[in-house]
């Protein structure tokens, strides 16, 4: 028997192992949390799921590329910690209702994607990975977490001299 509509999967912590299954035909889905499993291989691609708001499988063996988000214009909520997930990050622009997006401690490369214009954006932590943030990416955001990260540290302009305060001097 199929099940006609699914609004959420709450599968965590159930000692789940496999791949996930391919996700295309649940359009209504709006929450899928498969976290503190011993799922692996890669993630399957989530262009169809236009109502999704929060994917979570955290803590888990999934490898492989991020699949492209671009197409989760609801998403709220992102937590793919704790995998083997490699690769570069894909773009973010355009998910406006992102508030949340970890992928800390994986196996991504590369340049950090620009947040700048997700203002819902609150927290963003991609620690431990291969990842560099590029000057003038980070907005007025939030938490950024980029801890143990190997890459080569970007150049860092000095700081601007800034006008002493008068009255701070204690004179």
């Amino acid at each position: 028997r199929r099940v006609a509509v699914l609004y959420a999967a709450a599968l965590a912590n159930n000692q789940l192992r496999g791949q996930l299954p391919r996700l295309q035909g649940l359009a209504q889905l709006r929450s899928l949390n498969v976290a503190l499993n011993y799922l692996e291989g890669p993630l399957p691609p989530l262009h169809g799921l236009t109502e999704l708001r929060e994917l979570k499988a955290h803590n888990n063996l999934l490898r492989g590329p991020l699949p492209e988000l671009r197409h989760l214009a609801h998403v709220q909520r992102i937590v793919l910690a704790n995998n083997r997930i490699d690769g570069v990050l894909p773009p973010l622009a355009g998910l406006n209702a992102l508030r949340e997006f970890d992928v800390s401690n994986n196996l991504l490369r590369g340049p950090v994607p620009a947040v700048i214009g997700l203002e819902n954006l609150t927290r963003f932590d991609v620690s431990f990975n291969r990842l560099a943030l590029a000057r003038g990416q980070a907005s007025r955001v939030m938490t950024v977490d980029l801890e143990g990260n190997g890459a080569q540290p970007l150049p860092t302009a000095p700081l601007p001299d800034a006008p002493l305060d008068e009255d701070a001097g204690g004179s």
